[in-house]
């Protein structure tokens, strides 16, 4: 695997493999003192555990901890306390077994503990993350837009990630499996392997940055040239770049890398002594300098690097694998030098001595990072590019080719082309593949993920801001067309299906893409309205596709989607209207409405509406209850049986119980959605009357059949 800009926790590769030293030297010490030690801390340690004082480096020791599963516990928690307070010399003696003289086995087990130990329980350095933020420059625009969110540099090949508002851009070296390094969002490894470059960021750089961009491209292909075994044409790429930009560190790694696997150690030491140069706190950088001071035989030079790579990123498995070996060299020899004449065994009295060495070594790195840390915090590398480019160059490089105007709120899919939002939407509510390359997105579609780009909103607001003005006013319009509702006429989406009614629950399984758009825009805009009419044959003949009366439906839930892209959709009714025009939207029906408005009850007509409303309740109520039985499935789809409405306050649709029955009565083939377009309470109250009472003889004869 060949190294990229990036993160640190998964290097390139090990350093090339050397015998394990044999060289050991004696001296003399007792164990019965590091007992007592461990012993006179025992109340210390355990007023520290009951205190309980938080501390994010109290975890739990490694699953692995093999030679220290016969210690006691408060040995245990002394090693941690001390690695902890950075004594890494009484730490490392406290995994030693009781005697003074070890086998090598034994001894290679302790220093794997104690360096499982150290990763963990050590005190972490707080050190800056970026040290070069590149911003562009435009006019008298200053933004830092060009950078890569993770490593600070300018994005390189970059990625899209799944992010659910705003979605983040990072380089493909930076972007981390498992979530977004900017907002952390949970991002699945699966999905990062199947992204693709994000063509118009990508498309972007080349125009904007064309030397730095032939720099990244040879480093590319001497990534290749080193992954397929050769490493003297990679060093070639690597030269070239250099020539271009002698201050790279990346290219300086890189270099190194591919100089030790030609096995020529000092060409590798000094690109990585440059690249250390460059980036200070690169781990990476440390790592490869590490790597060849190992095979020039520098243990305490390359003891020196590891230790600082594993302060700054504890997570890189290849750095703790080689302490594990500098160390049993430094340990096991006589001050650590490389041509030591080797012993049999190793004796406690030996390794004390070099711990001391080590101890005062670990110290001293800390210190180092740490001052360069606050060098590196105060001083920021601003990389300034003027950039040199026309607007109508930009304006091509950021179109939707949907919709042909500037990128809006642009999604970018795992194909990597990026379009509007809104203009995606409607492609894949029709089929669920790129109106560019084809590739099929259902599995995009299925997650949800629908965050736009920030890093290409960015580049329209900075390029061309008066285009992109306009195209907020333009989205701002379609919003209100979607959502303005009044009293005088406006225009609604209209679902044909069938008659719904005011305050009454409606479910709806929708699959056909026309609507399932419907419902998107429905939710996306906010108002979450769209109008039902009922479906009328005679649209076959050339007459009104759908009926001259409606209500409007809100959605009360999240929409649920399925794989398949089918939503379900639970609404109820709102306030009805009658259809003055129709049109035509996206595929699906539209129509301008005038809203109705029942009449108010004149005083002197109140109280017998009152009266009618009570006789016609108590009908509709007992034959409720007399069918209760059959009855189940209305309530599962309606609700329940309404309570009588208070006539002496005014509401636009009347009495809810009313709609309730008239939804019962048209499930059961009763002509009722002519009631929709009734003004009249006492009018649409008396409607029911006859229905509910043949209703009810109709279950009494039933009743008396039965008995006979």
């Amino acid at each position: 695997m060949t190294e990229e800009k990036g993160g640190t926790s998964a290097f390139a590769a090990d350093v090339t493999n050397s015998e394990t030293g044999s060289s050991r030297s004696a001296t003399c010490s007792a164990s019965e003192a590091r007992s007592h030690r461990a012993a006179d801390r025992v109340t210390e340690i355990e007023r520290t555990v009951k205190t309980s004082i938080p501390n994010p480096y109290m975890l739990a020791f490694p699953a692995s901890f093999s030679t220290m599963d016969s210690r006691s516990s408060v040995t245990k928690l002394e090693l941690k306390r001390l690695l902890m307070m950075g004594n890494v010399k009484d730490a490392f003696l406290l995994t030693l077994p009781d005697g003074d003289v070890f086998s090598e086995s034994v001894f290679e087990d302790a220093i794997e503990n104690f360096v499982r130990c150290f990763v963990i329980f050590y005190p972490r350095l707080d050190l800056p993350t970026l040290k070069s933020v590149p911003i562009a420059v435009s006019g008298d625009a200053v933004v830092d837009l060009f950078s890569c969110r993770a490593c600070g540099k300018i994005v390189e090949d970059p990625l899209t990630l799944p992010c659910p508002e705003v979605s983040h851009t990072v380089c493909r070296g930076c972007a981390a499996a498992g979530s977004c390094p900017v907002c952390e969002h949970r991002v699945p490894a699966t999905s990062l392997s199947d992204r693709k470059t994000t063509f118009a960021i990508q498309r972007l750089l080349e125009a904007l940055f064309p030397e730095q961009m032939a720099i990244y491209g040879m480093r590319k292909d001497g990534n290749r040239l080193l992954k397929a075994g050769d490493f003297a044409g990679a060093v070639d790429k690597y030269s070239a770049a250099l020539e271009k930009d002698g201050k790279d560190a990346v290219l300086f790694s890189n270099r190194s890398h591919a100089f030790l696997l030609l096995k020529e150690p000092t060409r590798a030491l000094a690109d990585a002594a440059q690249a250390v140069s460059l980036e200070p706190l690169w781990a990476k950088a440390y790592f490869r300098k590490a790597g060849a001071l190992f095979e020039t035989g520098d243990i305490v030079g390359s003891l020196n690097s590891v230790v600082r790579v594993l302060l700054i990123d504890r997570d890189v498995q290849a750095a703790r694998d080689l302490l594990v070996k500098l160390l049993f060299k430094f340990l096991h020899s006589s001050g650590g030098g490389a041509g030591a004449p080797a012993v049999e065994a190793v004796r406690l009295s030996e390794v004390t001595v070099a711990l001391d060495r080590f101890g005062e070594l670990v110290e001293q790195c800390r210190r180092s990072l740490q001052d360069l840390g606050a060098i590196e915090r105060s001083v920021v590398t601003k990389l300034v590019v003027r950039v040199d480019i026309s607007s109508e160059k930009v304006e091509e490089l950021l179109t939707c080719t949907l919709c042909y105007r500037i990128l809006y709120q642009a999604v970018t899919p795992d194909c990597g082309h990026s379009f509007c939002k809104t203009c995606l939407h409607r492609v894949l509510d029709f089929k669920p593949r790129c109106p560019e390359c084809r590739q099929d997105l259902s599995s995009f579609l299925a997650t949800r993920i629908f965050g736009w780009s920030e890093m290409i909103d960015k580049c329209s607001m900075l390029f061309l801001p008066q285009r992109y003005e306009e195209r907020i006013r333009e989205h701002a319009a379609e919003i209100r067309s979607l959502t303005a509702l009044s009293d005088d006429e406006v225009e609604v989406a209209i679902f044909v299906l069938t008659t719904v009614w005011p305050g009454i629950p409606f479910f709806l399984n929708v699959f056909e893409p026309r609507y399932r758009l419907m419902i998107r825009q429905a939710t996306e805009s906010g108002s979450n309205l769209f109008g039902m009419c009922e479906y009328t044959e005679n649209r076959l003949t050339g007459g009104a596709p759908f009926a001259g009366v409606g209500t409007m439906l809100k959605i009360t839930q999240e929409v649920e989607y399925s794989e398949d892209g089918r939503c379900f959709v639970q609404t109820i009714g709102q306030r009805r209207f009658t259809v003055l025009s129709r049109g035509m939207r996206d595929g699906y029906h539209t129509a301008k409405v005038k809203f109705i408005k029942d009449s108010p009850i004149a005083a002197e007509r109140l109280s017998a509406a009152i009266a009618l409303q009570d006789e016609i309740y108590s009908k509709v109520h007992a034959w409720v209850h007399l069918r209760q039985h059959d009855m189940r499935t209305f309530f599962e789809h309606y609700g329940p049986f309404p309570d009588k409405a208070d006539l002496t306050v005014y509401t636009v649709d009347g009495p809810t119980w009313i709609w309730w029955t008239a939804a019962v009565a048209s499930t059961l083939g009763v002509q009722t959605a002519d009631t929709l377009a009734e003004t009249n309470v006492e009018t649409r109250i008396r409607y029911f009357d006859d229905f509910v009472t043949s209703e009810i003889i109709l279950h009494r004869i039933n009743a008396l059949h039965d008995f006979a």
